[in-house]
């Protein structure tokens, strides 16, 4: 009855990568403006300085890759962990390294709650039609998959709860925490489940929508080629007419 009009991947990919290029260039800049606010460098130095400071002591490199301390001889890794002890006994540092854990943690998700906000919501409300600034520049546009125009909380619940939250922050927790040493393989099992159910989903939906878009109902169209109704009235008139009209062609093919 309605033709569903695609975007091509080529334009997706297009618009995903300027969207995302300018949401980690706002991210970025809230990021920084909060690491320095709230003297992140100086939580930093004190780690840094700690860790030179039992590494000579115990005359180790506290900084060395994985793949330098498997190298190391016996008597070395017991030196080596015998430092590392002594770091994790020192109040101080730990206490440093719990605030850079924290500042970078809240930096990062206000960085990009704030992007998505302005990027994936006041945008859209100004170009309309769920267009982000990749979208418009490549004429795409999203619509609920039964053809009307999104709307503001169906816009906000598919960026907040869908970009933002699944999409982004929890991938992006589970990275820092597993980089600070919290999470080990639970961080991958979890990366791996999202990244796993996101591709499952592009795939098997026609429309190859992404969680956002699977979890409230919304689509990629191209714009120009794709009819879009204001509001549900008019999806719901659209149908009857053309119920209508399908019924009196069978009665005048049917007579």
């Amino acid at each position: 009855m309605l033709d569903f009009h695609k975007a091509k991947p080529i334009k997706r990919l297009g618009a995903y990568v300027i969207d995302l290029i300018l949401l980690l260039v706002i991210t970025t800049a809230v990021a920084l403006a909060m690491y320095s606010a709230m003297d992140y460098n100086a939580y930093e130095d004190k780690y840094e300085m700690s860790c030179e400071k039992y590494g000579q002591q115990f005359g180790v490199d506290l900084s060395a890759s994985r793949a330098d301390q498997a190298e190391l001889s016996e008597a070395e890794q017991e030196k080596y962990l015998a430092a590392w002890e002594a770091l994790n006994a020192d109040e101080e540092t730990m206490d440093a390294l719990k605030q850079m854990l924290r500042i970078e943690l809240l930096s990062l998700m206000v960085g990009f709650l704030v992007g998505y906000v302005i990027l994936e919501i006041m945008i859209p409300l100004i170009f309309k039609n769920g267009q982000t600034v990749g979208k418009k520049i490549l004429g795409l546009c999203v619509m609920h998959k039964y053809h009307v125009r999104v709307g503001f909380m169906q816009i906000i619940y598919r960026t907040i709860l869908g970009k933002y939250f699944i999409e982004t922050l929890i991938p992006v927790v589970m990275l820092v925490l597993s980089d600070y040493g919290v999470l080990g393989m639970t961080a991958s099992l979890v990366l791996a489940a999202i990244a796993m159910t996101q591709g499952f989903i592009v795939m098997m939906s026609q429309a190859n929508c992404g969680i956002h878009d699977k979890l409230f109902n919304t689509v990629v169209a191209d714009f120009k080629k794709q009819h879009i109704f204001d509001t549900w009235n008019d999806r719901f008139d659209f149908e009857e007419a053309y119920e209508k009209e399908m019924a009196e062609r069978e009665a005048a093919y049917g007579g």
